[in-house]
């Protein structure tokens, strides 16, 4: 009876700690499971926060200084452009064609024009390049260049397989316009300032008209298409970024297009009725990101098994101790 009564004294003794050995391991593993994922949480959201902060705030920037860049090399043509119209011989319109022939080719020499003629009011050309137009009535650019009386820049245009940007400017006899003087320029100088920006793995940087037509981009390919970005992107809210691009506003938004994340960065171009924009895949960006949370998790479980290890070590030191205090 005695040893009976012992054993079974044993065997409650034993129940009792395993039982108390069982809530502790599991109230303080469920605390540190808790607490990890509640900071892994945290970091993620923190990470993707910051992440977006800094991808706005730089794309921005880069949208910026290109903008600028473009508008610096247009300035340089215009002020080409604007110096040979000044010429006395071109401002005269009673003097011989042939001097002023003799001035356009002398200055071609100097400056990489495609063509350079001039036009009189009704847009047939007078004197010039022979690989110039015959006429640029039709051109989009002339319309605008008689109406303004100003220096005007045309959109790119493909012409014989190549992309060509037109600028025209007024030839004035005193206060008088007499005719236009027209030249064309190798598209790739702005070509060289959007191929030059890259962003993530797949961005794009283009240009977009008063209109949201796309008439230049980082793929020249994509400039055969002549695509209206409202068109390509029916989303409201995405309507609401590209209204703020053409209102030629400078600014940076994430954006769904077509279902994908992205971000666009957008500013203007001086000078142009154009609007510079880079686009970027979130997935680009959120590699590192996801590398970063995957090494987190994995550091996180095992130092919950190591944890665990040292808890359940910690509970039976402390359930023996209850129990023969019992």
């Amino acid at each position: 009876k005695y040893y009976g009564k012992g054993n079974g004294q044993m065997k409650k003794n034993n129940h009792k700690k395993k039982s108390i050995k069982e809530i502790i391991v599991f109230y303080v593993t469920s605390i540190a499971v808790t607490l990890g994922v509640v900071l892994i949480i945290i970091m993620i959201a923190a990470s993707l926060m910051s992440t977006v902060s800094v991808l706005t705030d730089s794309l921005q920037t880069t949208a910026k200084t290109a903008s600028q860049n473009i508008s610096s090399n247009l300035h340089l043509l215009t002020d080409r452009m604007d110096s040979l119209a000044q010429e006395a011989v071109l401002s005269d319109p009673e003097a011989d064609d042939a001097d002023k022939q003799k001035i356009i080719d002398a200055r071609e020499e100097r400056v990489e024009f495609v063509w350079i003629a001039a036009y009189d009011a009704a847009g047939t050309k007078m004197y010039g390049d022979e690989t110039a137009p015959e006429s640029v009535a039709d051109s989009t650019y002339f319309e605008d260049l008689v109406n303004s009386a100003n220096m005007t820049i045309g959109e790119p245009q493909n012409t014989d397989g190549t992309w060509q940007l037109a600028l025209g400017y007024p030839l004035m006899n005193g206060e008088e316009v007499y005719g236009y003087l027209v030249g064309s320029y190798d598209y790739g100088m702005l070509n060289d300032v959007l191929t030059n920006i890259n962003i993530g793995d797949s961005g794009s940087a283009f240009m977009l008209n008063k209109e949201g037509t796309i008439i230049a981009d980082k793929d020249s390919a994509n400039m055969e298409k002549q695509e209206n970005i409202y068109d390509l992107y029916t989303s409201n809210s995405n309507h609401k970024v590209f209204d703020s691009m053409l209102a030629f506003e400078t600014g940076a938004e994430s954006v769904f297009l077509k279902g994908q994340q992205s971000y666009m960065a957008y500013s203007p171009v001086a000078g142009t009725n154009w609007t510079l924009v880079i686009s970027a895949p979130g997935l680009d960006f959120m590699g590192i990101l996801a590398v970063c949370i995957i090494i987190c998790v994995v550091v996180l479980v095992v130092l919950l098994i190591v944890s665990r290890k040292v808890i359940v070590k910690v509970a039976d030191r402390i359930t023996t101790s209850l129990s023969m205090a019992a």
